[in-house]
């Protein structure tokens, strides 16, 4: 549990600060997932892209209700356990592109 929460915090942050995966998702309607797997990130985050590879699992982050004047929510989760959820929140003004 502690390598997941750990690959899980490593993942909502690289992921919400970059700007390729930021466009991505504030391009996408509501509630569109992506799987990050080590092959997804190998090229934007290596050490991350390992740490995924040795946790042997498929996480996924989902675009949530972006209704809130706000903020635009992401949600982070382990496919295999979606009780292990982290949240970002996005400022829907700055997008990094």
């Amino acid at each position: 549990q502690e390598i997941i929460l750990e690959v899980l915090g490593e993942i909502r942050s690289d992921i919400s600060q970059h700007m390729e995966w930021r466009r991505k998702l504030f391009d996408h309607p509501e509630h569109t997932k992506f799987e990050v797997t080590a092959e997804s990130v190998k090229d934007t985050f290596p050490s991350l892209a390992q740490k995924i590879q040795r946790a042997n699992l498929v996480f996924i982050v989902e675009k949530e209700n972006g209704s809130s004047k706000d903020a635009v929510v992401f949600e982070f989760y382990p496919a295999s356990y979606p009780e292990y959820v982290k949240v970002s929140f996005n400022n829907p003004t700055i997008r990094h592109w």
